[in-house]
Protein backbone atom coordinates (compact mmCIF):
# COMPACT_ATOMS: atom_id res chain seq x y z
CA UNK A 1 0.00 0.00 0.00
CA UNK A 2 0.89 3.67 -1.13
CA UNK A 3 1.26 6.00 1.58
CA UNK A 4 0.39 8.29 -0.73
CA UNK A 5 -1.76 8.41 -3.67
CA UNK A 6 -1.38 10.98 -6.42
CA UNK A 7 -4.15 11.42 -9.13
CA UNK A 8 -3.76 13.85 -11.93
CA UNK A 9 -1.57 14.66 -14.90
CA UNK A 10 0.88 12.11 -15.91
CA UNK A 11 2.29 13.74 -19.64
CA UNK A 12 5.25 13.42 -21.26
CA UNK A 13 7.17 17.49 -21.62
CA UNK A 14 9.06 18.51 -24.68
CA UNK A 15 11.37 21.09 -23.78
CA UNK A 16 12.87 23.17 -26.15
CA UNK A 17 14.95 26.30 -25.67
CA UNK A 18 15.81 28.92 -28.52
CA UNK A 19 15.35 27.08 -32.10
CA UNK A 20 17.33 24.09 -30.72
CA UNK A 21 15.28 20.87 -30.78
CA UNK A 22 13.24 19.47 -28.08
CA UNK A 23 14.19 17.40 -25.59
CA UNK A 24 11.68 14.74 -23.89
CA UNK A 25 10.89 14.46 -19.88
CA UNK A 26 8.19 13.03 -17.67
CA UNK A 27 6.26 15.20 -17.05
CA UNK A 28 2.64 16.58 -15.21
CA UNK A 29 1.74 18.43 -12.32
CA UNK A 30 0.80 14.84 -10.50
CA UNK A 31 3.74 12.96 -11.85
CA UNK A 32 6.26 15.97 -10.67
CA UNK A 33 4.38 15.80 -7.02
CA UNK A 34 4.34 11.48 -6.93
CA UNK A 35 8.46 11.36 -7.92
CA UNK A 36 9.26 14.07 -5.61
CA UNK A 37 7.54 12.27 -2.74
CA UNK A 38 9.45 9.36 -3.68
CA UNK A 39 12.62 10.98 -3.91
CA UNK A 40 11.53 12.19 0.26
CA UNK A 41 10.95 8.85 1.18
CA UNK A 42 7.66 8.60 0.68
CA UNK A 43 5.47 5.11 -1.18
CA UNK A 44 3.92 6.63 -3.76
CA UNK A 45 1.55 5.83 -6.22
CA UNK A 46 0.69 8.03 -9.28
CA UNK A 47 -3.34 7.59 -10.66
CA UNK A 48 -3.14 9.04 -14.36
CA UNK A 49 -4.22 8.31 -17.83
CA UNK A 50 -2.37 7.56 -21.04
CA UNK A 51 -2.09 5.71 -24.28
CA UNK A 52 -0.40 2.26 -25.04
CA UNK A 53 1.86 3.98 -27.29
CA UNK A 54 5.31 4.09 -26.89
CA UNK A 55 5.42 7.20 -24.83
CA UNK A 56 2.61 5.62 -22.52
CA UNK A 57 4.87 2.56 -22.23
CA UNK A 58 8.13 5.20 -21.75
CA UNK A 59 6.38 6.67 -18.77
CA UNK A 60 5.55 3.92 -16.80
CA UNK A 61 9.39 2.87 -17.59
CA UNK A 62 9.89 5.76 -16.31
CA UNK A 63 7.82 5.66 -12.83
CA UNK A 64 8.75 2.39 -12.19
CA UNK A 65 12.46 3.52 -12.47
CA UNK A 66 11.52 6.46 -9.82
CA UNK A 67 9.91 4.04 -7.64
CA UNK A 68 6.32 5.11 -8.32
CA UNK A 69 4.02 2.72 -8.71
CA UNK A 70 2.13 3.72 -11.78
CA UNK A 71 -1.86 3.21 -11.80
CA UNK A 72 -2.88 3.87 -15.50
CA UNK A 73 -6.26 4.48 -16.89
CA UNK A 74 -5.69 3.53 -20.45
CA UNK A 75 -6.85 6.79 -22.97
CA UNK A 76 -7.45 5.36 -26.53
CA UNK A 77 -6.59 8.98 -28.08
CA UNK A 78 -2.82 8.35 -26.44
CA UNK A 79 -0.71 9.89 -24.66
CA UNK A 80 -0.88 13.51 -23.31
CA UNK A 81 2.00 16.04 -24.43
CA UNK A 82 2.57 19.03 -23.40
CA UNK A 83 5.60 21.28 -25.62
CA UNK A 84 7.12 24.46 -23.69
CA UNK A 85 9.24 27.24 -25.69
CA UNK A 86 12.01 28.76 -23.87
CA UNK A 87 11.92 31.92 -26.00
CA UNK A 88 13.51 34.11 -23.40
CA UNK A 89 16.21 33.70 -20.61
CA UNK A 90 13.96 34.44 -18.00
CA UNK A 91 12.77 31.03 -17.40
CA UNK A 92 9.05 31.35 -18.18
CA UNK A 93 7.75 28.90 -21.38
CA UNK A 94 4.68 28.77 -23.25
CA UNK A 95 3.07 25.93 -24.04
CA UNK A 96 1.07 24.05 -26.52
CA UNK A 97 -0.70 20.45 -25.81
CA UNK A 98 -1.93 17.99 -28.05
CA UNK A 99 -6.01 16.55 -28.23
CA UNK A 100 -5.43 13.59 -25.62
CA UNK A 101 -4.23 16.35 -22.83
CA UNK A 102 -6.72 19.07 -23.72
CA UNK A 103 -9.81 16.30 -23.52
CA UNK A 104 -9.33 14.27 -20.35
CA UNK A 105 -12.22 12.27 -18.47
CA UNK A 106 -11.22 9.81 -15.91
CA UNK A 107 -13.11 6.82 -15.07
CA UNK A 108 -11.25 4.93 -12.14
CA UNK A 109 -10.72 1.21 -11.74
CA UNK A 110 -10.69 -1.13 -8.81
CA UNK A 111 -7.19 -0.76 -9.06
CA UNK A 112 -7.29 3.14 -8.71
CA UNK A 113 -10.33 2.76 -6.07
CA UNK A 114 -8.42 0.82 -4.14
CA UNK A 115 -5.04 2.69 -4.05
CA UNK A 116 -7.29 5.70 -3.20
CA UNK A 117 -8.94 4.05 -0.30
CA UNK A 118 -5.72 2.99 1.50
CA UNK A 119 -3.49 6.02 1.21
CA UNK A 120 -2.91 7.90 4.20
CA UNK A 121 -3.11 11.01 1.85
CA UNK A 122 -4.75 11.67 -1.39
CA UNK A 123 -3.42 14.53 -3.45
CA UNK A 124 -5.02 15.64 -6.55
CA UNK A 125 -3.23 18.01 -9.07
CA UNK A 126 -3.33 18.58 -12.97
CA UNK A 127 -6.97 17.10 -12.89
CA UNK A 128 -9.65 17.80 -15.65
CA UNK A 129 -12.00 19.97 -13.09
CA UNK A 130 -13.99 21.52 -15.90
CA UNK A 131 -15.55 18.00 -16.40
CA UNK A 132 -18.39 17.22 -14.22
CA UNK A 133 -18.32 13.53 -14.66
CA UNK A 134 -14.57 12.83 -13.87
CA UNK A 135 -14.89 15.50 -10.60
CA UNK A 136 -18.20 12.99 -10.08
CA UNK A 137 -15.80 9.89 -9.95
CA UNK A 138 -13.64 11.32 -8.22
CA UNK A 139 -15.37 12.56 -5.30
CA UNK A 140 -17.19 9.12 -5.12
CA UNK A 141 -13.69 7.91 -4.62
CA UNK A 142 -12.89 10.54 -1.61
CA UNK A 143 -15.50 9.65 0.32
CA UNK A 144 -14.72 6.32 0.63
CA UNK A 145 -11.26 7.43 1.83
CA UNK A 146 -9.83 8.24 5.22
CA UNK A 147 -6.89 9.78 3.91
CA UNK A 148 -6.07 13.62 3.93
CA UNK A 149 -7.05 15.44 1.33
CA UNK A 150 -5.17 17.74 -0.43
CA UNK A 151 -5.80 19.98 -4.19
CA UNK A 152 -3.91 21.90 -6.27
CA UNK A 153 -6.21 23.42 -8.86
CA UNK A 154 -3.07 24.11 -10.98
CA UNK A 155 -5.25 25.72 -13.85
CA UNK A 156 -3.89 26.23 -17.27
CA UNK A 157 -5.25 28.79 -19.19
CA UNK A 158 -4.42 27.48 -22.13
CA UNK A 159 -6.25 23.85 -21.42
CA UNK A 160 -9.26 25.38 -19.44
CA UNK A 161 -11.85 24.26 -21.18
CA UNK A 162 -14.41 26.14 -19.07
CA UNK A 163 -13.58 28.47 -16.22
CA UNK A 164 -17.18 28.78 -14.73
CA UNK A 165 -17.06 24.96 -14.66
CA UNK A 166 -13.37 24.79 -13.33
CA UNK A 167 -14.25 26.75 -10.64
CA UNK A 168 -17.23 25.04 -9.31
CA UNK A 169 -15.30 21.71 -10.03
CA UNK A 170 -12.25 23.23 -7.93
CA UNK A 171 -14.66 23.76 -5.02
CA UNK A 172 -16.29 20.93 -4.91
CA UNK A 173 -13.22 19.10 -4.27
CA UNK A 174 -11.73 21.70 -2.11
CA UNK A 175 -14.59 21.17 0.26
CA UNK A 176 -13.65 17.68 0.69
CA UNK A 177 -10.14 18.56 1.16
CA UNK A 178 -7.80 19.35 4.13
CA UNK A 179 -4.95 20.92 2.21
CA UNK A 180 -5.40 23.09 -0.66
CA UNK A 181 -2.48 24.65 -2.97
CA UNK A 182 -2.43 27.30 -4.95
CA UNK A 183 -0.47 29.99 -6.74
CA UNK A 184 -1.03 34.17 -7.01
CA UNK A 185 -1.50 33.35 -10.42
CA UNK A 186 -4.50 30.53 -10.10
CA UNK A 187 -6.17 32.79 -8.19
CA UNK A 188 -6.26 34.98 -10.27
CA UNK A 189 -7.00 32.92 -13.02
CA UNK A 190 -10.32 31.31 -10.80
CA UNK A 191 -10.98 34.58 -9.37
CA UNK A 192 -9.41 37.42 -10.04
CA UNK A 193 -7.95 38.16 -6.30
CA UNK A 194 -7.26 36.49 -3.66
CA UNK A 195 -10.53 36.86 -1.62
CA UNK A 196 -11.19 32.65 -1.74
CA UNK A 197 -8.06 32.40 0.67
CA UNK A 198 -9.69 33.31 3.99
CA UNK A 199 -13.26 32.06 2.88
CA UNK A 200 -11.07 28.80 2.82
CA UNK A 201 -9.27 29.04 5.90
CA UNK A 202 -12.41 30.12 8.13
CA UNK A 203 -14.27 26.59 6.72
CA UNK A 204 -11.12 25.00 8.49
CA UNK A 205 -8.98 24.71 5.57
CA UNK A 206 -5.24 25.09 5.38
CA UNK A 207 -4.55 26.75 2.49
CA UNK A 208 -1.16 26.80 1.16
CA UNK A 209 -0.43 29.78 -1.34
CA UNK A 210 2.66 30.09 -3.46
CA UNK A 211 4.47 34.11 -4.74
CA UNK A 212 6.94 32.95 -7.48
CA UNK A 213 9.78 35.14 -6.70
CA UNK A 214 8.07 36.03 -3.41
CA UNK A 215 8.09 33.10 -1.43
CA UNK A 216 4.89 31.08 0.17
CA UNK A 217 2.43 31.02 2.87
CA UNK A 218 0.37 28.82 4.79
CA UNK A 219 -2.57 29.84 6.51
CA UNK A 220 -3.54 27.77 8.96
CA UNK A 221 -7.19 27.97 10.84
CA UNK A 222 -7.39 29.96 13.64
CA UNK A 223 -3.87 31.43 13.41
CA UNK A 224 -1.92 34.06 11.84
CA UNK A 225 -0.21 33.08 8.28
CA UNK A 226 3.01 31.95 7.95
CA UNK A 227 5.44 33.35 5.20
CA UNK A 228 8.98 32.01 4.07
CA UNK A 229 10.80 33.90 1.13
CA UNK A 230 11.71 32.48 -1.70
CA UNK A 231 15.81 31.06 -1.00
CA UNK A 232 18.12 32.85 -2.79
CA UNK A 233 20.92 30.72 -4.59
CA UNK A 234 24.14 31.53 -5.82
CA UNK A 235 23.71 28.72 -8.68
CA UNK A 236 21.68 30.14 -11.87
CA UNK A 237 18.13 29.48 -12.57
CA UNK A 238 18.00 27.02 -15.18
CA UNK A 239 13.68 26.70 -15.42
CA UNK A 240 10.56 27.14 -13.14
CA UNK A 241 9.10 23.97 -13.91
CA UNK A 242 8.08 22.16 -10.93
CA UNK A 243 8.85 24.79 -8.47
CA UNK A 244 4.85 24.41 -7.39
CA UNK A 245 5.01 20.78 -7.36
CA UNK A 246 8.51 20.45 -5.40
CA UNK A 247 6.70 22.80 -2.88
CA UNK A 248 3.03 20.80 -2.26
CA UNK A 249 5.27 17.40 -2.35
CA UNK A 250 8.19 18.76 0.69
CA UNK A 251 5.07 20.15 2.39
CA UNK A 252 3.09 16.96 2.19
CA UNK A 253 5.98 15.01 3.26
CA UNK A 254 6.12 17.35 6.19
CA UNK A 255 3.10 17.00 7.33
CA UNK A 256 2.11 13.67 6.41
CA UNK A 257 2.70 12.33 9.97
CA UNK A 258 1.44 15.19 12.21
CA UNK A 259 -0.72 14.10 15.05
CA UNK A 260 -1.88 17.59 14.60
CA UNK A 261 -2.90 19.65 11.10
CA UNK A 262 -2.45 22.50 12.55
CA UNK A 263 0.62 22.29 14.34
CA UNK A 264 2.38 25.39 13.44
CA UNK A 265 6.30 24.43 14.34
CA UNK A 266 5.94 21.89 11.57
CA UNK A 267 4.89 24.22 8.94
CA UNK A 268 7.16 26.59 9.56
CA UNK A 269 9.65 23.78 9.22
CA UNK A 270 8.19 22.02 6.58
CA UNK A 271 7.44 25.86 4.56
CA UNK A 272 11.33 26.91 5.26
CA UNK A 273 12.31 23.31 3.80
CA UNK A 274 9.97 23.54 1.01
CA UNK A 275 11.27 26.86 -0.24
CA UNK A 276 14.70 25.49 -0.26
CA UNK A 277 14.20 22.41 -2.36
CA UNK A 278 11.99 24.63 -4.64
CA UNK A 279 15.45 26.61 -5.02
CA UNK A 280 16.96 23.68 -5.88
CA UNK A 281 14.29 22.31 -8.28
CA UNK A 282 14.75 25.87 -10.29
CA UNK A 283 18.19 25.07 -10.91
CA UNK A 284 17.84 21.47 -12.65
CA UNK A 285 16.30 21.85 -15.98
CA UNK A 286 12.65 19.80 -15.86
CA UNK A 287 10.12 19.33 -13.40
CA UNK A 288 11.36 16.84 -10.96
CA UNK A 289 12.28 17.77 -7.29
CA UNK A 290 15.72 18.23 -6.60
CA UNK A 291 16.80 17.80 -2.96
CA UNK A 292 20.11 20.41 -1.61
CA UNK A 293 23.18 19.75 -2.82
CA UNK A 294 24.40 19.71 0.61
CA UNK A 295 22.29 16.72 1.87
CA UNK A 296 22.87 13.44 1.98
CA UNK A 297 20.86 11.16 -1.01
CA UNK A 298 17.67 10.32 0.79
CA UNK A 299 15.38 7.17 -1.03
CA UNK A 300 15.12 6.92 -4.50
CA UNK A 301 17.52 9.90 -5.41
CA UNK A 302 19.83 7.89 -6.75
CA UNK A 303 17.45 7.36 -9.66
CA UNK A 304 16.88 10.53 -10.64
CA UNK A 305 19.27 12.40 -13.31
Amino acid sequence: MAEVTVVGDGIVDIISRGDADGTRHAGGSALNVATGLTILGRTTGLIYQSGADEPGEWLVEYLEQSGVRPIRLLDDRGTGTAHAYFRTADGEPTYSFNEALLNREYVFDSTASQAIRQAKAVVVSGFPLDHEQSVDAYLQELDRSDGLGVIDPNPRPAILNDVEKYRIGFERVARGSRIVKLSDEDLITLYGDDQLVAALVDSGIVVVVTHGRRGASVHLPGQPPLHAPARELAQPMVDTLGAGDATLAALIAGVLDSASLTDRTIWEYSLARAMEIAAWTCRSAGGTLQLPKNELSEPHLERKS
